[in-house]
């Protein structure tokens, strides 16, 4: 016998769905990257070889030159540099990278011993107006049961991201100059495309908030689905016509 699937157990069946329909295309986008990528470098080596170009002068196709692959064509094209090729910064020789955590590396206490940066404080004073509660003061004081709360964790650990961040720049300001990649784990992406300037302080707060709300909804009817009324692990549904 069928049971007549509810309107909340449809919506979790789409949101997976969604889910899954969403990975097949990222991976797809990223195997055409890729070949994209590959066969762009394979242009390249098919030309020096026809111009017998000495592999020395490749500074395109080798990593440790730093030099871009578009960079060297244009050289070789018209003996100089072109400028179009030259506006992409040279930073495939350095070694720096950044890697933003994510959900679950909170603690109470973050964010107090840079909490007097000035760009620190400015970015607490626009949290503090976009999230409608003040956001240094969890971090510094707990409790530590709300930090852990995933809807003021994530906004708190995408603003440390970015505070260390401003703490290096003060410390080390080449360390920042010089960083060549940066990525993220999970929560951590949007620290890092801040920090990339893909997207504005702002902006990667409200996209933060949104995540951390909806999660902890998606949570909430993740516990409901679980709680039943579910007697048979591979009972069948149908949806009413």
């Amino acid at each position: 016998m069928s049971r007549v699937i509810t309107h909340t157990h449809y919506e979790i069946l789409t949101l997976f769905w969604q889910k899954s329909k969403a990975q097949i295309e990222k991976r797809e986008w990223k195997l055409k990257r890729k070949a994209a990528r590959d066969g762009a470098i394979a242009e390249e080596v098919a030309k020096r070889e026809k111009n017998e170009t000495p592999t020395s002068q490749m500074a395109g196709l080798t990593v440790s030159d730093g030099a871009s692959v578009g960079q060297t064509a244009s050289q070789s094209a018209t003996g100089g540099t072109d400028v179009s090729a030259t506006d992409t910064p040279n930073v495939s020789s350095s070694k720096i990278a950044f890697l933003f955590p994510g959900q679950g590396s909170q603690a109470v206490g973050m964010l107090k011993s840079v909490s007097s940066l000035p760009a620190v404080k400015e970015m607490c004073d626009k949290a503090a107006e976009i999230l409608g509660y003040d956001l240094l003061d969890l971090c510094v004081n707990g409790p530590k049961e709300k930090l852990d709360d995933t809807v003021f964790a994530q906004p708190a650990l995408f603003l440390s991201g970015l505070a260390a961040v401003e703490k290096l720049r003060v410390d080390d300001p080449a360390a920042i100059a010089n960083c060549a990649q940066c990525a993220g784990l999970s929560l951590g992406e949007y620290t890092a495309l801040v920090f990339a300037g893909a997207m504005s302080f702002e902006d990667g707060l409200r996209v933060v908030k949104a995540r951390a709300e909806a999660m902890k909804a998606a949570a909430a009817v993740g516990e409901h689905v679980r709680a039943g009324p579910f007697p048979n692990p591979g009972t069948l549904f149908s949806v009413p016509q």
